[in-house]
């Protein structure tokens, strides 16, 4: 099926006018209270359980580091702290080690 130019993918989603039920400003308010409530912060806590899962890990660097078209990047957390990172450039499944 081809769309027409303008043409919604998803004709059911939400209507035009319609604003997010909560604004970014609401979320920074709730994370600093349940920050302050837990007397630990919220990246803090990721961090560590990316220490102990690599889906996290991958997660947390996703979002950290530049968006990369066609890369994929392996990461591995060693119990000794040390991170290894392998970065998939372009679409030819060249490995590179990343610096």
């Amino acid at each position: 099926m081809t769309w027409k130019k303008g043409q919604s993918g998803n004709p059911a989603g939400k209507p035009k006018g319609i604003t997010n039920k909560y604004s970014l400003k609401e979320l920074r308010k709730a994370v600093e209270r349940v920050e302050k409530e837990f007397d630990h912060k919220l990246l803090d806590h990721f961090v560590e359980q990316a220490f102990y899962d690599n889906k996290v890990l991958g997660m947390l660097l996703k979002k950290f580091l530049p968006d990369l078209k066609h890369t994929d990047i392996d990461a591995s957390l060693s119990t000794d702290g040390d991170v290894t990172f392998v970065v998939r450039r372009g679409s030819h499944g060249v490995t590179k080690p990343a610096d």
